[in-house]
């Protein structure tokens, strides 16, 4: 079955897990032309060949994805065996919201430049990632009924799509840790059957990513990195995870894109209201059970998630990707076979969202001036994170912090200029 980006995203956006690690007092261880509304975003001549060019192999974008993330992880190993505790803390946290930022950069660049309308937008991403072999034969004029839906119902869809999601995972859960050993078994194979696919779709990602920078046996290659992923122990392979992670993330966010600045901010109201509640609530269900696989499989040590984690939805969910092998969702930095530090992939995807507007509404100006300011934002955001005390240890809402001050970024930058964001 050819893999859509809508049914993806519907089943796979449980990615916004919100835990982040501690730092030693008490968390986790270490205008001129304006657009006509909801009708296609189209490229003047000039820009529609920038936007062309930047599908040619990207040198930059490779080093910084398939490089730069091992190597990074490289360099915290080495501080870590040298026991230099003080620059370990310090470039493991930038280390991850390093590779945060890089998402929430190129998802939001090449989302600015993709269609506007969520049907066209779907099928032009879906024939991007196809292999050149099915692309032509491969019949997708239904997403275009898509089309039909405004953004104002998308940004009512994108929350509740996400909440779904998670409650689908939370249930699964609970089927596992319960008594009935068929119910067990039939929860067991409904998960294998999920990561067979999510496992595709990895591959299908990132094949997309290598063949955008010119790899040669972009499938192969591909194939190599998600076996490796799901088969070699997380403590050697989580650099690679990350990288997987990361192309997921990057086609996830120019899967849900918003050209309506009201609409955009409408979702992001509701995605911090959910982020909130997911981790402060409480989830006696699940506690006992994550909890005791918190300890046993991901080392009830300083830096691991905790009980308390798991009693909260989404931590739940977080220490089940993390002590049950391999589950796109986190990203995460192991010292010494442990988890350290992680950081869930809605908290790049959905910042994703509002860089991307910045860069549509950049592009349609011909100037720079919004999307700087998001990514800036967004820089601003984490570190309020990191200043943050948390919530009784069981993980940071980080969407709570980062979107509210990138969407202000950009609106303060706009009406600074003298635009207006709302007639994009």
């Amino acid at each position: 079955m050819i893999p859509s980006f809508a049914i993806f995203v519907l089943l796979n956006i449980n990615a916004s897990v919100a835990l982040l690690a501690s730092r030693p007092r008490a968390h986790l261880v270490p205008h001129n032309h304006r657009l006509q509304p909801r009708h296609p975003f189209a490229l003047p001549a000039t820009q529609q060949d920038d936007a062309d060019a930047a599908v040619s192999p990207d040198i930059t974008s490779a080093v910084a994805l398939f490089a730069a993330v091992p190597a990074g992880a490289l360099v915290l190993q080495l501080l870590y065996a040298q026991r230099v505790l003080l620059p370990l803390l310090l470039v493991k946290r930038v280390y991850i919201y390093a590779m945060a930022t890089y998402v929430v950069a190129v998802g939001g660049a090449r989302g600015g430049g993709d269609p506007s309308a969520l049907g066209t937008r779907l099928e032009s991403l879906t024939r991007e990632v196809l292999p050149d072999s099915l692309a032509p034969t491969t019949d997708l004029a239904p997403l275009q009924k898509l089309d039909a839906v405004d953004e104002t119902q998308q940004a009512a869809l994108v929350p509740a799509a996400v909440a779904a999601s998670l409650l689908l995972s939370l249930g699964l859960l609970a089927l596992a840790s319960s008594d009935g050993g068929a119910v067990r078994e039939a929860a067991a194979s409904a998960t294998s059957l999920a990561a067979l696919s999510t496992a595709g779709t990895l591959g299908i990602f990132t094949r997309a990513e290598l063949q955008r920078v010119g790899a040669p046996a972009a499938t192969a290659l591909a194939a190599v990195l998600v076996a490796f992923a799901y088969l070699v122990p997380a403590a050697y392979a989580w650099p690679v995870q990350n990288i997987l992670c990361m192309c997921l993330a990057i086609a996830t966010a120019r899967a849900l894109q918003f050209s309506n600045f009201a609409a955009l901010c409408a979702a992001a109201a509701a995605l911090v209201a959910y982020d909130v509640a997911s981790v402060a609530a409480t989830l006696p269900l699940a506690t006992a059970a994550v909890g005791a696989k918190a300890a046993a499989g991901a080392g009830a040590t300083a830096g691991a998630p905790s009980a308390a984690a798991a009693a909260s939805p989404m931590g739940a969910v977080a220490v089940s990707r993390l002590s049950e092998g391999f589950q796109p969702g986190l990203l995460q930095v192991r010292l010494g076979g442990r988890v350290s530090d992680v950081l869930g992939l809605g908290d790049s995807v959905f910042p994703a969202l509002v860089a991307g507007f910045a860069k549509r509404y950049d592009l349609a100006q011909e100037e720079s001036r919004l999307f700087p300011a998001a990514l800036a934002g967004f820089g601003v955001g984490c570190l309020l994170c990191e200043l943050s005390p948390g919530i009784d240890g069981r993980g940071l809402p980080a969407l709570l912090y980062i979107l509210p001050v990138m969407l202000l970024a950009v609106l303060a930058t706009a009406t600074v200029n003298g635009d207006d964001v709302f007639e994009l």
